[in-house]
């Protein structure tokens, strides 16, 4: 495809292409703008055809997550890989300098102080690699950045851990690479080579070749014609010294010795540890350095491996047909493995760090019942599954597995398949592997979904089980599997945050909307109000976002002992619904929730996921009038009357009767405030009756020669029902009058 055609894309939903940088044998790489963080990056785009390479994926999902944890200022920083449509993907860091290559080809061999500070900062970058098991294995001058914008001058970033092993000895994948040749001839260690057993002394032996390079201009073995020589001349010859090679470069004894000692054919003869090459180097520079033994044994002018030389390193005879088959192999396999370690230069200036490639839906793997034996999930955040065997008589089995490391402004979605005999339910981890949360909105075989899950409690392992009652049996499955989907990226706003079913709560902010979603009939989403509202209308708007409709949603306003206030049922299908509030007397709103009535669940179908995707926003309107809401005709019915504004109403009959009522008001207040008044001439009588006792307070009665009453009643502790109807006038000789508007408003009484 035309690689140009995807500038201007937005990829995965986050990552604006902007231009073109350089282009590869396995894809290309595209500056590109994070738009919620407006940060220019790196994206590797892939080549459709990695998609196929299935074998990969688990060995790949796995080095990936992990080389993106490597904090070391001195490793460039991998943020993000996925999948997106046909294409894979790999957002890193977008670094400013050119690569060590660049500087040896232009300048020369280093002296030896400036080495020495290239080599200590690489060593920092390995050492923590190396502590997570990661194994880089494709060291080389190419991959070593040095940044212009540093903070001092060559300032160190190792590229591409596209090769790099981790440690998994279970891994029948890594095993079987362990026969394969990865890495470049000229750095590659013995028992790379070999095919042996590889840790972090290889990169040992990586880092000695390439800092013979920088010290002397020359390879270790650079006069070999193709690669199966250099291969064998690691294997088999000695290296010359440093100062045989480079005799104008007054390179320091120290440094001679402790580069040797790096080149050690067996991987017990060399430094163990990245720490300890380091401290050797640091105390080469302050001239305390003192290496037990010699080096003149190891080290000749001959480029000819002898005899003498196989026995005295202990190295097993050279099968020259294996290591021909290895080689080839290695050409075959660069064409998967991305760049085959080489990093593309980018014409403005720019290196970016490459990966490989991506794959299909992982299995789990067991054990994986705990935390701490979590699984790792595939490129795209998938796994699939089985709850077979159980762990108790009512005891499920669980499959544990590792969420991505996600901070606070993120989003992280969880979602699982069902499985028709189960009621499965999601179990969330935090890095100390305590509990967080359990999710179990759904029911059997409707599997589970968590749209937003609380990314500020840090969630690290998510676990999936089935849910059984107190003294049930737990289930067994075969055959039937589930499928587990995880992804995560930027916050485009505010949202909620489960667990946040009333024992934990979100906030609601005036004045500033918040998406959520009720992930299943019995999701509940509950969210606090900060502020006061009393004497006040709030109004709540609650918006659809997605295709399922608002019949069934039950809102209501609970005080802060959670009692409820005031709750409504929706029965229309809108985009949308306005609730509105009476905030009154001594019932202060503290939250609001959200849930589906008892009839909606009853009838919530599994195949549209039962998920409503919502906006949900408050804010604070002075109290104004207000139109009566049919049916209002009994006491059950009656309407709330918001304190200071005015009720309108309309009594369209002289056999009409309307309810309303006052709530019990704020303490505080001694007195209600209480006005009446009646429009074209008819005649109303409203009757106050105390909610609590029945009894008849007062009458007030307006008509056309009084059409205005106010007056006042006390602050009654139940509040108040008040009936008002037509009262035609008995008189005789008068017209009789008729039915029409009345208003009445209630307000507090300052003393």
């Amino acid at each position: 495809s035309d690689q140009s055609a995807y500038i201007g894309k937005l990829v995965d939903e986050r990552y604006l292409v902007k231009s073109l940088i350089g282009r590869g044998g396995m894809g290309a790489v595209y500056c590109v703008e994070q738009i919620h963080l407006r940060k220019q990056m790196a994206i590797k785009l892939l080549h459709e055809n990695l998609l196929s390479k299935k074998q990969l994926i688990s060995r790949f999902t796995r080095e990936a997550r992990a080389i993106s944890r490597l904090s070391s200022p001195h490793t460039v920083m991998v943020y993000d890989f996925g999948r997106w449509g046909e294409v894979f993907y790999l957002v890193m860091e977008l670094l400013e300098g050119e690569p060590l290559d660049n500087m040896l080809n232009r300048d020369g061999p280093c002296p030896a102080n400036r080495a020495t500070a290239i080599l200590l900062q690489m060593c920092d970058s390995l050492a923590e690699a190396h502590r997570a098991g990661i194994v880089h294995r494709d060291l080389k001058p190419e991959n070593i950045m040095l940044l212009s914008d540093g903070p001092h001058p060559d300032f160190v970033k190792i590229l591409d851990f596209g090769l790099a092993k981790v440690e998994d000895v279970d891994d029948p994948y890594t095993i079987h690479s362990q026969k394969d040749i990865f890495g470049t001839p000229f750095y590659m260690s013995p028992e790379q080579i070999r095919a042996g057993e590889i840790d972090g002394r290889s990169d040992i032996y990586a880092v000695g070749a390439l800092a013979f390079r920088m010290l002397t201009g020359k390879q270790v073995f650079g006069n070999e014609s193709n690669t199966f020589d250099i291969l064998k001349a690691h294997l088999m010859q000695a290296p010359a010294k440093m100062s045989s090679v480079a005799p104008d470069a007054k390179i320091p004894q120290a440094l001679e010795e402790i580069i040797g000692k790096c080149l050690k054919k067996k991987p017990d003869d060399r430094f163990q540890t990245m720490e300890e090459f380091s401290a050797a180097l640091v105390q080469a520079r302050k001239g305390e350095f003192a290496l037990k033994g010699s080096l003149t044994d190891d080290s000749a002018d001959a480029q000819e491996p002898s005899a003498s030389l196989v026995a005295q390193h202990d190295i097993d005879p050279i099968d020259h047909e294996d290591l021909i088959d290895r080689v080839q192999r290695a050409s075959r396999w660069r064409n998967v493995w991305f760049a085959a370690g080489v990093a593309i230069f980018l014409g403005a200036g720019f290196w970016v760090l490459g990966l490989l490639n991506a794959g299909s839906i992982g299995e789990e793997s067991e054990p994986n019942d705990a935390p701490d034996q979590a699984n790792v999930l595939d490129v795209e955040g998938q796994a699939s599954g089985i709850i077979g065997e159980k762990r108790g008589p009512s005891l499920a089995d669980q499959d544990c597995f590792e969420l991505p490391k996600t901070q606070s402004d993120e989003e992280l979605s969880i979602a699982v398949s069902g499985m028709p005999t189960m009621d499965l339910e999601l179990r969330i981890f935090d890095e100390r592997g305590s509990l967080l949360s359990v999710m179990n909105h759904r029911g059997l075989g409707q599997g589970e979904v968590s749209r937003y899950v609380d990314t500020r409690t840090k969630p690290r392992v998510v676990c999936v089980t089935e849910y059984v009652v107190k003294g049930g049996v737990a289930g067994e499955s075969k055959s039937d599997a589930y499928r587990l989907k995880v992804s995560h990226g930027p916050k485009a706003g505010p949202t909620e945050a489960e667990p946040n079913d009333g024992s934990q709560v979100g906030e609601l902010r005036g004045g500033s909307s918040l998406r959520g979603t009720l992930d299943g009939p019995a999701d509940v989403d509950v969210f606090a109000l900060k502020e006061s509202f009393r004497g006040k209308m709030l109004r709540v708007k609650i918006e659809r976002v997605n295709n399922r409709d608002l019949r069934g949603l039950q809102a209501a306003l609970l005080d802060s002992s959670g009692r409820v206030i005031q709750a409504k049922t929706l029965d229309d299908q809108s985009q949308s619904a306005t609730l509105d509030f009476a905030v009154t007397g001594e019932q202060e709103p503290a939250k609001v929730t959200l849930r589906w009535a008892q009839t909606a669940r009853k009838t919530w179908k599994a195949d549209d996921h039962g998920q409503l995707a919502y906006t949900i926003w408050y804010r604070v309107e002075p109290v104004s009038e207000q139109g009566e809401q049919e049916p209002n005709d009994t006491p059950a019915q009656a309407g709330l009357v918001i304190m200071g504004a005015w009720h309108i109403g309309n009594l369209t009959d002289e056999a009409a009767v309307d309810w309303v009522k006052i709530d019990a008001g704020d303490p505080a207040m001694r007195r209600i405030r209480l006005e009446v008044q009646t429009s074209n001439k008819s005649r109303v009588l409203a009757t106050v009756i105390d909610a609590k006792s029945s009894q008849s307070i007062s009458e007030i009665k307006v008509n056309a020669n009084a059409p205005h009453y106010e007056g006042y009643i006390p602050n009654a502790g139940a509040g108040y029902l008040v009936r008002i109807e037509h009262k035609p006038s008995r008189a005789k000789g008068k017209r009789r009058s008729k039915p029409g508007r009345y208003r009445l408003r209630a307000r507090w009484a300052v003393e």
